[in-house]
């Protein structure tokens, strides 16, 4: 059987290392839901999946729209929160 490779070069995330669905009473949650809960419109969440950086949301194609697991976008939202305080809250200097 001949190796199917993406035609513009990126692995997919579970080639990444993305995980499977954590456990049986996980949510798949759809676009609007993600976007309710993280009150970032749908082309904002495009846009960060897109760039693939450290601010990308977990989200994945399924069929025509994209999706995330809801203890992913928990996660996600966890770590753009500690990300925000650490750059708004940096660490006292040290006293000379």
């Amino acid at each position: 059987m001949a190796k199917i490779t993406p035609i513009s070069g990126k692995s997919s995330r579970l080639e990444e290392g993305a995980r499977p669905r954590p456990s049986a009473d996980d949510r798949l949650l759809v676009m609007d839901e993600i976007a309710a809960r993280t009150r970032l419109s749908h082309g904002s969440l495009r846009y960060r999946r897109w760039k693939r950086d450290a601010t990308s949301p977990p989200l994945w194609r399924n069929g025509r729209g994209l999706v995330a697991w809801a203890s992913e976008r928990d996660e996600w939202l966890a770590a753009e929160r500690a990300r925000d305080e650490a750059h708004h809250n940096p660490p006292d200097p040290i006293p000379a």
